[in-house]
């Protein structure tokens, strides 16, 4: 309704439609979805223009009186829709942006109409003169410090890249320990006062966001995303990582949260089990899958000591109450030859090296840059999350041929496939049962390594992903 270019185009579209349309079907159709009064208001537009052949039976059907739609069907026949600027704030436009088929949904948008107004001309400004552009991106992590969700947007941002999609990416606060991502951070700000949405984040956040077309809230960053770039006119995409079921508990942080995904343009899910989740948070919400990408095909060579008999069993994480480490050790240790290596560090390292004993059978290296060497080392990878998204830990052991053990939450199963084995969450001796089963047939091990890396090359591969991602921003940006 706001392209003058595009508008005519519609309306004859509709009009050729018209002739083969059944229009019992389509009226309980838009009916059903509450689409009454916008179908009744193109079609009265493609009557106007175009003299669209569409039966007066069907428009009584159709309208829903409100004052909008009287307003409208007094203002179209007066002009034409197809010539003015759709630059300017005109009154059809808002009366057709403002026309719904409920009260209360109007009263919503019109209450939300002032805030529009403000990036109005700049949303809709277009020169049909100047080629179409990729959109520019903005990425916005939690921290510099390397975890999952750090590595995985600086990953699929190189990529994006390199596809010829600008995207930057810039970190709200700032690590003092560990190693860390190599992106830009907003603040000096340690990462626990993102929580707390400070005021300098959100001042330089909302500074950074303007020039941009698109900006994406990665993981925990959407409410301060959200909050930074209302009234800016720039749409934010929410990436989703993780279970909403988990993080979000309490009637009030739901109700903040279906209103912060409310005010997004649109979800990207890394697995279908996280999808579910916001979809039942946030049924009005467009939500998609669309997975993590991981490199395939490098070589990697192995670290540690040589390879001794027995199970090499690694695990790779926070060492947190989330990931489970003590539920590793307790796994492990009961596994007759096998030894575990621990890559991570996090507040539960004194309770992991108490109950690794005298540290001959676990091994804490402690936080790297690369884990990759690390899968190479190991027999299997071994993970005990109480809820996971999508494991990036699993799909990056997988590209390199090292199969896992995994307790079956959120998306594991889906990361997992055939390259592995997945056991109810929390059933320590279904992990040592597993473990016992590949110590005792490395046939099997060599199997599910061979598949684990197949399914990988076939649902995960980074340039896949990306791909898949910009033309989510492209049509974000152009929408």
């Amino acid at each position: 309704m706001l392209d003058h270019r595009f508008r005519l185009i519609l309306f004859r579209d509709l009009a050729e439609l018209a002739q083969a349309v059944d229009w019992e079907r389509s009226i309980e159709f838009v009916g059903r979805w509450r689409l009454r009064t916008p179908t009744y208001l193109a079609l009265l537009i493609a009557r106007q223009t175009v003299d669209a052949p569409i039966p007066d039976e069907v428009m009584e059907a159709l309208r829903v009186a409100s004052l909008p739609v009287a307003y409208l069907e007094r203002a179209i026949p007066r002009l034409d829709v197809t010539d003015f600027d759709g630059r300017r704030i005109h009154p059809v436009n808002l009366a057709v942006v403002l026309a719904h088929d409920r009260r209360l949904d109007r009263l919503a948008l019109a209450a939300r109409a002032p805030w529009a107004v403000f990036g109005w001309r700049r949303r809709v400004a277009s020169d049909p003169r100047r080629p179409l552009r990729d959109p520019r991106v903005l990425m916005v992590v939690s921290s510099d410090r390397r975890r999952g969700a750090e590595v995985a947007s600086t990953r699929v941002a190189a990529e994006l890249n390199r596809q010829g999609v600008p995207v930057d990416v810039v970190s709200l606060t700032r690590s003092t320990e560990g190693p860390t991502v190599e992106v830009e951070t907003l603040t000096d700000v340690p990462p626990g006062s993102l929580r707390r949405s400070d005021l300098g984040i959100l001042r330089a956040l909302r500074r950074r966001i303007r020039g941009y077309d698109v900006v994406v809230a990665y993981g925990g960053t959407l409410r301060p995303v959200v909050l930074a770039a209302l009234g800016t006119g720039v749409p934010v995409v929410h990436r989703s990582i993780g279970e909403p079921d988990f993080w979000v508990a309490g009637r009030l942080r739901r109700g903040l949260q279906r209103w912060l995904l409310s005010r997004t343009r649109t979800v990207l899910a890394v697995s279908e089990a996280t999808a579910a989740q916001v979809r039942a948070l946030a049924p009005g919400v467009e939500v998609r899958v669309l997975p993590d990408g991981v490199p395939t095909g490098e070589r990697v060579e192995e670290v540690g000591p040589p390879r001794r008999d027995g199970l090499r069993v690694l695990f790779v994480g926070s060492l947190s109450g989330e990931k489970g480490p003590l539920e590793a050790v307790a796994a492990v240790t009961e596994v007759e030859g096998a030894t575990l290596r621990m890559v991570g560090e996090g507040p539960l390292r004194a309770e992991v090296e108490r109950a690794a004993g005298d540290g001959t059978r676990v091994e804490l290296v402690g936080a790297v840059e690369d884990p990759a060497p690390h899968y190479r080392w190991a027999d299997v990878l071994l993970l005990t999350s109480r809820t996971e998204g999508l494991p990036g830990v699993v799909l990056e052991a997988a590209a390199v041929g090292t199969p896992a053990v995994a307790f079956d939450v959120g998306g594991v199963s889906e990361a997992v496939g055939p390259g592995g084995e997945v056991v109810p969450p929390g059933d320590i001796d279904a992990i040592r049962r597993s473990l016992h089963s590949l110590a005792a047939d490395p046939g099997k091990l060599e199997r599910l390594g061979r598949a684990a890396a197949e399914h990988v090359r076939r649902r995960f591969r980074l340039e896949d992903a990306a791909a898949s991602f910009a033309r989510v921003l492209r049509e974000v940006a152009r929408r």
